[in-house]
Formats: structure tokens, sequence, C-alpha cells
């Protein structure tokens, strides 16, 4: 992973081939110490995961796509669980076919690269469990 900031609170990351997509991007949050983020990207990716909530089950379901896929957009937030950064990401993925599936990225390396831009908030965003819908949710008023 190699990143720099290219404007202000904008940063740009950007992922080698092999690398793991969420771990890195967390990694690059500790590091640079954030707090709260907005996050978009493109690329490739192999071997990613998505998901979908069920919510009267209050659980994911998870499907792996094996081999390579165009990173055709993601989008996603950086906020605080319990201090630590947590990542929300939500990605399309589109296969040779020109098939595309979008969900919520649980994990995938970065194909032939992945480029993000971050852009860093200055006020902490904290997420706190919402029992009736099952997740960390933003705890905003």
């Amino acid at each position: 992973m190699k990143y720099q900031r290219i404007d202000g609170d904008v940063w740009a990351i950007r992922l080698t081939r092999g690398e793991k997509v969420p771990e890195k991007i967390l990694e690059f949050a500790k590091r640079e110490k954030v707090v709260s983020a907005t996050l978009v990207a493109i690329g490739a990716v192999s071997d990613p995961t998505l998901g979908y909530y069920h919510l009267p089950k209050k659980k994911y379901s998870w499907k792996k796509f094996s081999g390579d896929h165009e990173l055709v957009s993601a989008i996603g937030n950086i906020a605080l669980l319990k201090g630590e950064p947590f990542l929300h990401l939500h990605a399309v993925i589109g296969d040779k076919e020109f098939r595309t599936y979008g969900g919520h990225l649980k994990e995938a390396k970065a194909g032939a690269t992945v480029e993000i831009i971050a852009k860093r908030g200055e006020i902490p965003l904290e997420r706190a469990m919402d029992e009736r819908i099952g997740l960390n949710l933003w705890d905003v008023e």
C-alpha cells in the first residue's frame, strides 16, 4: 500500500496486487489516526466476498466470487467502534461477461490495483449497537 495526501484532508491510496482490501484500508486509518472518513474506490479485485443483510434475521448472507473481477465502484466510510477504526464498504464488481454484482464488501484482494480516495473528517464519528436493527450504526443525533 502506498498513499499520499493530495489536498487538505483528501488522500490517494493505492493497493498493489494481492493486498487485502479491507485490512489495508483499516491499516491506513490506524496509521493516520482517522476518526471519520468517506471513501470511493475503483480498480480490480480477486476473490471478493459480498454480503446482503437480512433485517428480519439480523444476519448477513455471504457469497464469494472466485477469480478476478473489475471493481466497478466502491463507496463507504470509516467511523469509530469502541475507539477503533471501523470500515463500512459496499462494492459493485463485474465479471468477464460484463455481469455485475453488489453488496457489502467483506473481503477481497487487490487485482491489478485498487485506487481509493479518502476524505478524512475532523470530528470523530462513533458507532453504537442498535439492537432493533442488529448492527453497529452511526451514533448521531
